[in-house]
Order: structure tokens, then C-alpha cells, then sequence
């Protein structure tokens, strides 16, 4: 089997949305003296994968890399709903963004969030990461369980204008290959729903995030006032 494109969603194992913003390895560069504390060690070792995502190599003079540079990491809290846990600082540059230390770094922009939105977030992808998601753009070879992608987007939108209304737009739409399911981002005018076969309409906010994390975040909302539902068995 093989598959032309995943979706930006975690597979089982994997906690951390947005996986485009995950560092790949070391770079090569040159780190001040080793801190001593461990709260130390991962500003700076989150400096040193922002130093990089943010081209502060381009810049003159180069900035030093240390727990506080180039970036100053203000640690706002703990996410623990997802395993293992991960810990959320607060950085400035053209905006705020978050910065996450867990298995894996990366980064995000506040867009409005709060630390427990941003745990919404990371839940909700993880919730949908966990049911095998292919986005509408992406062919795979060999699945039964996967109908065409012309199919696939057909069935969102149909799902969409069907709950908000013809005329409307997908703006994230996914396949959940364990159950069959659909759900997908929506938008008419100004109104914004996560639609989906397996739960209720859900209302989408933080217009200035991604369509996968203000996806996610309606998720994981839903999840942190309901009673999670468990992955189904079906493979049709």
C-alpha cells in the first residue's frame, strides 16, 4: 500500500499537533555553557530549534543561543491530558507564540488561546490522530476501507451544506479510516462548525489559528465536557 500524503494528525503514539513545525534533528550549532538546571536545559534546548524556525542565523550580529536567547521563554504551564506530558512556555517575536518542550518541540502562535485551549488542541488531535485520518487530498493505493478522494470531498461538502447550508465551505475535511466517519471544518459567512458523522456539531473559535488546530481545539473541547468516545472497530 502506499500512501501519497498524510494527514497533519498524529498517529497513535504521537501527542504533538502540526507535525510540519517538529524538529527533524540537529543542526549544528554552537550552544553556550550547558545549564545546570533542567527548567534551564529546555529554554534552551527550545532556543535552539527557534533559532533556527526563525532564521535568527540570518541576522546581524548571529544572537547566542542559551536558555534565554535569542528568544526570551516564559513557562506558563503543564498540558497533562495528553501522555507523556508537555510543557508550554510563552515567546515574543512578530507575535506571541507557544513554544512546547514534550517528546518532540514545537511551536505555534497564541491566536487568542489560553494553556487550556492549547491542551483543547492537543487532545482533540490526538482524539482524531487516533482514528487514522486522510485529509480529501490524499490518494492511497490498496486500502478497501478508503473510497476515492473525489468521493471523500463530495461526502464533506454534501455533509456541510447539509448542516450549514448550501453555499457553504470546507475548509479542513477528513476521512477517519477506523470507523468510516467523517469531519471536517466548515465555514458559511461567518459562521464557522466542525460537522461530522460521530459527533455533535461542534462551535470552532480562534479564527486566527490553522483550520487543523481550531479543528482540534473544537475536538478537544468537546472532549474535556463529554465522555470521550472510544475509536470504533469498524473497518468499512
Amino acid at each position: 500500500m502506499q500512501t501519497a500524503r498524510v494527514a497533519d494528525f498524529p498517529r497513535p503514539g504521537v501527542n504533538l499537533a502540526e507535525a510540519g513545525f517538529i524538529l527533524s534533528g540537529n543542526r549544528g550549532t554552537e550552544l553556550t555553557k550547558t545549564p545546570s538546571r533542567p527548567e534551564e536545559a529546555s529554554r534552551q534546548m527550545l532556543n535552539e530549534y527557534l533559532f533556527w524556525e526563525f532564521g535568527c542565523d540570518r541576522h546581524e550580529p548571529v544572537p547566542p543561543i542559551s536558555s534565554t536567547s535569542p528568544f526570551s521563554l516564559d513557562e506558563i504551564g503543564v498540558i497533562s491530558r495528553v501522555v507523556p506530558a508537555v510543557t508550554v512556555f510563552r515567546f515574543e517575536a512578530d507575535r506571541s507564540f507557544f513554544a512546547v518542550a514534550g517528546p518532540r518541540l514545537s511551536y505555534f502562535p497564541v491566536a487568542n488561546m489560553s494553556l487550556e485551549d492549547l491542551g483543547d488542541q492537543f487532545a482533540g488531535s490526538e482524539w482524531i490522530g487516533e482514528r487514522d485520518p486522510v485529509d480529501s487530498n490524499t490518494s492511497v493505493i490498496g486500502d478497501p476501507r478508503l473510497p476515492p478522494a473525489i468521493e471523500r470531498r463530495e461526502a464533506l461538502q454534501a455533509l456541510a451544506s447539509d448542516q450549514l447550508g448550501t453555499g457553504a465551505v470546507v475548509r479542513e475535511g477528513l476521512f477517519l479510516r477506523k470507523s468510516g466517519d467523517l469531519i471536517a471544518l466548515a465555514e458559511l459567512g461567518s459562521r464557522s462548525m466542525v460537522v461530522s458523522t460521530v459527533l455533535p456539531n461542534l462551535p470552532v473559535r480562534f479564527p486566527g489559528a490553522s483550520a487543523t488546530r481550531r479543528l482540534s481545539a473544537a475536538v478537544g473541547r468537546y472532549l474535556r465536557s463529554e465522555t470521550p468516545l472510544e475509536p470504533s472497530s469498524s473497518t468499512n
